[in-house]
């Protein structure tokens, strides 16, 4: 058995000198001997995981970030693709047992919502042996071949197939050149997703108003037609109060009882309340025709401001199979305003024959009700308005 070590200290000071600095520098390398030769990984501002050792030149030029660079001892590989990126790094001891650490980052979603999903600062173990490599990594042994400038692993797939998977020697500035070309990717697809469908909406939408806006027109001339009707209604029944006005007048020139002259004249008077009933009709059509109107108006100036859109989101649009190319619209926007114009000057007219028939109205009953000096009902109040 070995007992505890000991040392004589020379007398001289001199000699007690170089002694102490002997001492000194065999605790040192007896320090840096019980490192061992795989030191903890730390997280680099470069994003990627590198050894860190304290105070060694490669190991500043890492954690810097402006070139950094695997450091002495440490073998670095790449694979990268357009969807996603692996690079794994590690050391080797004497034996071929190595240490590492692997950083991945892949592409997920769909565009125009993809996004850069990684998975960082794993740690591996495998081992070396001629150009012969085995890791273990991620819960699963892939083995394959290494040279100084290459790593091709075979990696079990999820269908359970083998499928040779090539890296390149490779350094973290490699590692990072593809990381934002991943991003740039990510950025690309979504911008161009994202204005595709941009312009998918814009042409759909003016589909959807070019379609609208012949329905808007359909309600209109619905309208116009009820009006008409209207019109006609107090036509019809303003002739029937002039025929009962012309009988009490002939009924007052005959000489007949003057109580049955007025119980006619009254029922000429019924007759233009009558003819005001109609013209009351006729308003509640108007207050349709002036709403569908002003739908008109509105999907005029949205099929507008749409076809703008899409010529300006769409150069040269020229339309498609499921909406309509520039021309037709501009001709339904044309014969939209037309219609509405017409509508208006229809409406008016209507008003104006309507007011006049409820001034003829009373005019006849207040006639059938002279003679006789029978009570003649009252003029309405106003008649209607014109719209614009």
């Amino acid at each position: 058995m070995i007992g505890p070590m000991t040392f004589h200290v020379p007398g001289t000071v001199a000699a007690r000198r170089r002694y102490l600095s002997a001492l000194a520098l065999l605790a040192s390398v007896a320090a840096v001997s019980a490192c061992g030769t795989h030191p903890p990984v730390s997280r680099s501002s470069t994003g990627i995981a590198s050894p860190s050792n304290g105070a060694g030149a490669a190991g500043a030029a890492v954690q810097g970030g402006a070139s950094p660079s695997n450091p002495p001892g440490v073998e670095g590989f790449l694979f990268a693709t357009t969807s996603g990126v692996t690079y794994l790094r590690w050391q080797t001891d004497s034996s071929g047992d190595l240490q590492g650490t692997s950083d991945s980052a892949t592409i997920t979603g769909t565009a125009p919502n993809l996004t850069v999903a990684t998975d960082t600062n794993n740690a591996f173990t495998g081992t070396v042996d001629g150009d012969t490599i085995t890791l273990q990594i991620n819960l699963h042994t892939d083995t394959g071949t290494l040279t100084p400038t290459s790593l091709t692993l075979d990696v079990t797939q999820s269908d359970g197939s083998i499928q040779a998977v090539p890296y390149r020697s490779a350094g973290p500035t490699a590692y990072n050149q593809a990381l934002d070309s991943l991003y740039a990717t990510v950025q690309q697809q979504n911008s161009t997703a994202a204005k595709a469908n941009t312009q998918a909406a814009a042409v759909q939408q003016l589909a959807t108003d070019y379609q609208a806006l012949a329905g808007d027109e359909s309600s209109l001339a619905n309208d116009l037609s009820s009006q008409k009707t209207a019109v006609g209604t107090t036509g019809s029944d303003l002739a029937t109060e002039h025929s009962d006005e012309r009988a009490v007048l002939a009924e007052a020139k005959n000489g007949t009882d003057n109580n049955t002259v007025c119980d006619d004249s009254n029922g000429v008077s019924d007759d233009a309340n009558g003819v005001y009933d109609d013209a009351n009709g006729l308003s509640d059509d108007l207050n349709a025709t002036t709403g569908d109107l002003a739908t008109l108006r509105q999907a005029v100036g949205a099929l507008k401001s749409g076809l703008q859109t899409v010529q300006a989101l769409v150069p040269g649009y020229e339309g498609d199979s499921d909406a309509p190319a520039p021309a037709p619209v501009t001709q339904a926007l044309a014969a939209a305003d037309q219609a509405a114009a017409e509508a208006v000057s229809s409406s008016n007219s209507d008003i104006d024959q309507v007011n006049s028939d409820m001034t003829t109205a009373y005019t006849y009953a207040s006639d059938a009700a002279t003679p006789s000096n029978c009570s003649a009902p009252s003029t309405p109040n106003s008649p209607i308005s014109h719209i614009s």
